[in-house]
C-alpha cells in the first residue's frame, strides 16, 4: 500500500469532517431560533419539545469534535513534522515536564 496516498485521503477526510463540523454550528443557530420561538409558556425550559432537535445535534457536534479532535495529529498533512506531531501528542495526553 501506498503510505502518501492513505494520508492525503485521512487528511481529505478530516477536512470534510470540520467542514460538516462548521455547518452543523450554523444549523445550531437555525435551530436555537426555532426552538426559542416555540417555546410554551407553561413548560420549564428542560421540558421544551421546540429545543429538541437543538439538543441532539448539539450532542452529535459534540461526539464529531472529540473523533476529529482525537485523530488530528494521526492525519496531519506531510508539511508538518514528525516532531510537531509529537508535541500535539504530549499536550493531547497531558505530559508534564515536572
Amino acid at each position: 500500500m501506498n503510505t502518501a496516498a492513505i494520508g492525503r485521503r485521512a487528511w481529505q477526510l478530516y477536512r470534510v469532517l470540520v467542514t460538516l463540523i462548521a455547518l452543523a454550528c450554523l444549523a445550531q443557530l437555525f435551530l436555537a431560533g426555532r426552538g426559542v420561538f416555540g417555546i410554551r409558556g407553561d413548560a420549564s425550559l428542560d421540558d421544551q419539545s421546540s429545543l429538541d432537535p437543538h439538543r441532539a445535534l448539539g450532542n452529535v457536534i459534540s461526539v464529531a469534535a472529540l473523533v476529529g479532535g482525537d485523530h488530528a495529529p494521526r492525519v496531519a498533512p506531510p508539511r508538518h513534522g514528525r516532531s510537531s506531531r509529537l508535541r500535539i501528542f504530549r499536550l493531547e495526553i497531558g505530559a508534564k515536564d515536572t
